[in-house]
């Protein structure tokens, strides 16, 4: 995450560090004026040089070029990323809505877990289990086994805002980002 393209990037961690590295070794550097040789060690004009950076020394020309294709991957994946998720929340949108009994179940779970936004809730005949998706605008999608055995439904559903509680869609995005960088 820190080093997107390498070392020898100009604004990579290692980088940083050397430069600073460098320059707080530089600031410390006594230059030797001295004509003289002290003891029988010859007089250097560049004894005082000896810890500072190469400053003359020349860059590679590949790490933009790198930078760019990779940033330019990471734009696309996370591009594709972005677009297949848009399309999937648009897909559980258009789904089935659900019953008024089981719109006033989810209601009552998101007030006692302290849930503000109330999810969109619908139903799926093709989805095997249930899923909450959508960090702007929530949708929790149940499957039609759940509503058909009463007794579950609320413990589904307290499970899926709790998901929503805790922030997990938003931690899912920052997991989406990052597999994008990598």
């Amino acid at each position: 995450f820190v080093l997107p393209v390498g070392p020898e990037w100009t604004y990579s961690l290692p980088s940083l560090v050397d430069r600073a590295v460098d320059e707080s070794r530089a600031a410390f550097t006594i230059p030797i004026t001295a004509e003289e040789p002290v003891g029988d060690v010859a007089p250097s004009t560049e004894a005082g040089l000896a810890l500072r950076p190469d400053r003359e020394r020349q860059r590679p020309w590949w790490p933009v070029p790198v930078a760019v294709a990779y940033l330019s991957v990471v734009a696309l994946l996370g591009g594709q990323r972005l677009a297949r998720n848009h399309r999937f929340i648009r897909h559980c949108k258009r789904l089935p809505g659900v019953d008024p009994g089981t719109e006033a179940v989810v209601r009552d779970v998101c007030s006692r877990l302290g849930v503000r936004r109330t999810p969109l809730v619908r139903v799926s005949e093709e989805l095997p289990a249930p899923l909450i998706t959508g960090v702007l605008a929530p949708v929790l999608v149940l499957s039609r086994r759940q509503l058909s055995r009463p007794d579950e439904l609320e413990t589904v559903v307290v499970h899926e805002i709790t998901h929503l509680r805790r922030g997990d869609l938003a931690l899912r995005c920052l997991q989406w980002a990052s597999a994008a960088l990598f």
